[in-house]
C-alpha cells in the first residue's frame, strides 16, 4: 500500500488538482475506510496539499488525526509507541495552524463520527 500511495502522490503532484477523483484516489479512500493508517495519512496529505483532490483542511485534519489514532492503537497492541505516531501528531498540528477554530471543531466532529462508525479491533 505504501508504494501505491507514494506513486499516487507523485503522479498527482505532476498533474495538479482535478475535479473528478481518480481510480488511485478511490483505492486510497477505500483503504483508509478499511482502517489502513498509512492510507489515512496519505489521504490527509493529499487533502492538505490539494493533490488530486480539492484542498480541504478540515478533511486533511480529520484523516491525519484518524491515522495517528490508528497508529497509536497499533502501537499499543505492540506495547511500543513509535516515532510514526509523533510525526503524525506534529503534522496534524501543522495543519491546525492553518485553520480557524470552527474548522478544527468540524474536523474533530468528523473524526468522532468516523470513529463511531468504524470501531477498531482491540
Amino acid at each position: 500500500m505504501k508504494l501505491l500511495a507514494a506513486a499516487v502522490l507523485v503522479a498527482l503532484a505532476a498533474i495538479g488538482v482535478t475535479d473528478a477523483q481518480t481510480p488511485e484516489i478511490d483505492a486510497l479512500q477505500a483503504a483508509a475506510e478499511q482502517g489502513d493508517s498509512d492510507a489515512m495519512f496519505d489521504l490527509g496529505v493529499m487533502y492538505h496539499r490539494g493533490f488530486g483532490v480539492r484542498q480541504d483542511l478540515v478533511r486533511a485534519h480529520m484523516w491525519v488525526n484518524l491515522s495517528a489514532a490508528a497508529q497509536l492503537n497499533h502501537d499499543i497492541v505492540d506495547l511500543n509507541v513509535s516515532p510514526l505516531y509523533d510525526s503524525r501528531i506534529q503534522y496534524r498540528e501543522s495543519i491546525a495552524q492553518e485553520m480557524n477554530a470552527e474548522q478544527i471543531t468540524e474536523a474533530q466532529r468528523l473524526s468522532r463520527e468516523w470513529d463511531a462508525a468504524h470501531p477498531r479491533d482491540p
